[in-house]
């Protein structure tokens, strides 16, 4: 199983995250939106692509640009399958992970427009038996990944036989009912697939349809995305992409929902262009109300006033004052990202069938590119060993481990699921990471011992207290 945890904290907000806009349409105090050039847009994407999968490794890789819902670059570059010698190409479907939870969201949404659910709505009156003790945990919790339930790893160090225990509702919930929630609903946040399982189970109980018949009926067709499917299970047409990495095994990707509920949370296939039309649909309310269509965009605010920046299955974020809503996804060897920047209308979607592609330096590439953005410097000063060593180990960002570790004299950034990041030493116990340039992290020390670090990335602050 893939599990997925991240390192802000998380609240609800009722307005609408967005500048306030001239008579023109623009947003004030907000960049300017430079003209792209396609043909050299190409030129740069064709660089970055060529250089995944020929020095890089990367199997394969599909990447589309986007300008309002216009394409203005969509490519593949490497293999979809090698061993049948299938061309990457940007119809090439992939396995976009936990991208699939935005299609859950939705849906549930929907449902809530539709008054069959409410925000407010105790999960025990929906799921009868789950075991909350007396806690309150409203379908808003679940939605905003603020309801403290115990992610899938935490159930699984204390059950591993709990993949088995999940051929049942009654059966999983047992294995729930004696881990300890992470915190108590609404104080903080964390992301794990958990709180979509649950949300899975009720869109089955209140639409009266499974949850991929729902979400292939009333998401991917009224989005109209015709490359958009449930993953394959027993075998890879032609057109899906074959992961160069298993991260999960077949069988259990082949089980239904409560058994293994990643199929359902992280299983949807699709396109770079179908991800693009996905993009346009939440912006344009095609799938849901003008009210839903706010919400999913819109950063919870815990109790003690510090904002997550991310909605029901978006992230918020800005780059040099662009304003940003995104989601990646990994799972079964594939990673994936989709990145939207507001004002200029910008759509970026990377698809690749390694989990060790760097997708997310491709990303920032191409947007500081059609931003019109110098690129930030890569000079790196030289690290003393004694540095490295004492900002090597094990920290907290809220219920989430990371860790930093030492190898050929250089820090390297590890979340449990991701894959590892070179810290580059910019000096002062300064360093930024390699695949983003423009995110610090700086730790703090305390009688020359460090004690916890701090990130700045897109505009806002997350920090880490270390453990050993």
């Amino acid at each position: 199983m893939y599990f997925l945890s991240i390192l802000l904290a998380i609240p609800f907000v009722a307005q609408t995250p967005e500048h306030p806009t001239n008579q023109e349409g623009q947003a004030k105090g907000a960049p300017n939106m430079p003209s792209i050039d396609k043909e050299k847009l190409e030129k740069r994407i064709d660089e970055l692509g060529l250089q995944a999968v020929e020095k890089e490794g990367v199997p394969g890789i599909s990447i589309a640009v986007a300008h309002d819902g216009e394409i203005l670059v969509a490519k593949g570059y490497g293999y979809a399958d090698a061993e049948r010698a299938q061309p990457a190409r940007a119809d090439t479907r992939y396995s976009i992970g936990s991208i699939t939870r935005q299609f859950t969201a939705v849906a549930i949404l929907q449902l809530v427009d539709a008054k069959k659910l409410a925000l407010e709505d105790d999960i025990t009156q929906l799921l009868p038996g789950f075991p909350a003790g007396k806690r309150k945990i409203t379908l808003q919790h679940l939605l905003s990944n603020t309801s403290g339930i115990p992610g899938a790893k935490k159930i699984l160090a204390k059950h591993p036989e709990a993949m088995v225990l999940r051929k049942s509702e009654e059966s999983f919930f047992k294995a729930l009912s004696d881990v300890p929630f992470d915190f108590e609903p609404g104080a903080d946040f964390s992301l794990d697939s958990a709180n979509y399982v649950l949300l899975s189970m009720i869109l089955a109980k209140k639409s009266g349809m499974s949850h991929a018949d729902y979400v292939s009926k009333n998401v991917v067709k009224v989005a109209e995305l015709n490359e958009t499917t449930f993953c394959p299970l027993k075998s890879r047409p032609v057109g899906f992409a074959a992961g160069c990495k298993d991260l999960v095994e077949d069988d259990e990707l082949e089980l239904p929902l409560a058994v293994a509920p990643d199929y359902d949370t992280q299983s949807l296939c699709s396109t770079v262009t179908d991800l693009v039309k996905w993009q346009q649909a939440l912006v344009g309310r095609a799938v849901f109300s003008e009210h839903s269509s706010r919400l999913i965009m819109t950063p919870t605010t815990l109790p003690d006033g510090n904002s997550t920046n991310y909605g029901f299955a978006v992230r918020m974020s800005k780059l040099e004052g662009f304003k940003t809503y995104s989601h990646s996804g990994g799972v079964g060897g594939f990673r994936g990202t989709l990145v939207y920047y507001s004002l200029p209308k910008i759509t970026i979607a990377i698809l690749s069938n390694c989990a060790t592609a760097p997708i997310d330096r491709i990303q920032r590439d191409i947007s500081y590119f059609v931003l019109g953005l110098p690129s930030p410097s890569t000079t790196e000063v030289a690290l003393p060993p004694e540095e490295a060593l004492r900002c090597a180990g094990l920290y907290m960002i809220a219920t989430t481990q990371v860790r930093v570790e030492v190898q050929d004299e250089k820090l390297w950034y590890a979340t449990p699921t991701g894959p590892r990041v070179r810290l580059m030493f910019r000096g002062e116990d300064l360093f930024t990471f390699e695949n983003e340039p423009d995110a610090q992290i700086t730790f703090r020390m305390e009688d020359g011992k460090c004690t916890g670090f701090t990130i700045l990335r897109g505009g806002f602050q997350t920090t880490g207290k270390k453990m050993s």
